[in-house]
């Protein structure tokens, strides 16, 4: 789709170059450099994206099927969301060939892919954001001719990699907690009840299009915790005494998969023989915990991202 992005300001003329103003594109590098690549209201940036952005809507999908002989077509088994490619690209100028020469040394700094991925972002007017993380590949090879350079300006096409084909939106942390009080659960963040082996039932909203994975983190004292999404009858159980100077992370990420004491100890082994370690799935979510060996000062803390199938 096309997309010129920037502030309020006198916008480049031309044809083909449409007055779209509502949504902005950074590159944040593995260093945690930040470029705008859409400022119009700040003519020193140098960067704004041109027309034929692409790669932003529904991923590449891959369809793994099986064919029979008694029948025509064949039978889908399973759909995976491959890697994503986007493509920007790029006007980059600046008033004289020594400051173009310079913002273009930054960007290739920033776009290196040894050092590793970076982040694009898409940010609307209205605040809302969404990111995927990903690589350089391919754009920036110093290609030279009239209509792609000139002494202090020029044109790229500039193509990224995504490892995940999903655009991240805001993180969100709740905590659960037990604690004093009339016994009535209630449905409030943060959640106590008196019952000091219950922290009882909570409904969770991904606002996300797609499945999300959660880090859990239990702080002690405890021995077992339960933690149920009742909406698909999938749990893990942490069994391990763990004492009020303990934390224990559950981190069920794509990719990572990681259950730590401490940020040290490895509590794998803890988790029983066939853990699932489940996902928030689209809109509501019934979660139960349910954990014993507790104090006031226990709690369980639940941190997790939406994940969006486009960037808009």
């Amino acid at each position: 789709m096309p997309l010129l992005v920037g502030g309020s300001n006198t916008l480049p003329s031309g044809p083909g170059i449409p007055d779209v103003r509502a949504t902005t594109v950074t590159w944040t590098s593995s260093s945690g450099r930040i470029t705008s690549l859409s400022d119009f209201d700040d003519p020193r940036s140098g960067a704004f994206v041109m027309p034929g952005v692409a790669g932003t809507g529904l991923p590449d999908y891959a369809f793994y099927s099986d064919q029979s002989p008694a029948f025509d077509g064949s039978v889908v088994r399973g759909v995976r969301a491959g890697q994503r490619q986007i493509t920007i690209p790029l006007h980059l100028w600046g008033p004289d060939r020594p400051s173009c020469l310079a913002r273009y040394h930054r960007l290739v700094q920033d776009l290196n892919p040894a050092y590793g991925p970076g982040t694009l972002t898409f940010a609307e007017s209205d605040g809302s954001a969404r990111r995927i993380s990903a690589y350089y590949m391919d754009g920036l090879t110093g290609q030279e001719d009239d209509d792609r350079t000139g002494r202090h300006w020029m044109t790229a096409v500039l193509v990224f990699m995504a490892p995940s084909p999903y655009w991240l939106g805001d993180d969100k942390t709740l905590t659960f907690h037990v604690g004093g009080g009339s016994g009535t659960f209630l449905p409030l963040l943060p959640l106590r009840v008196r019952d000091s082996q219950v922290l009882g039932a909570v409904k969770i909203l991904n606002l996300g299009e797609v499945d999300t994975y959660p880090v859990w983190t239990i702080k002690g004292p405890a021995t077992t915790a339960t933690i149920t999404n009742t909406t698909t009858g999938e749990s893990f159980v942490l069994t391990r005494t763990l004492t009020s100077s303990d934390t224990a992370v559950i981190d069920t990420r794509e990719g990572i998969k990681d259950v730590r004491l401490n940020g040290s100890t490895n509590l794998w082994p803890n988790l029983g023989s066939s853990p699932v370690l489940w996902p928030l799935r689209p809109g509501s979510n019934d979660v139960g915990l349910t954990v014993t060996g507790t104090s006031t000062a226990s709690s369980v803390q639940l941190t997790y991202t939406s994940r969006y199938l486009t960037a808009f």
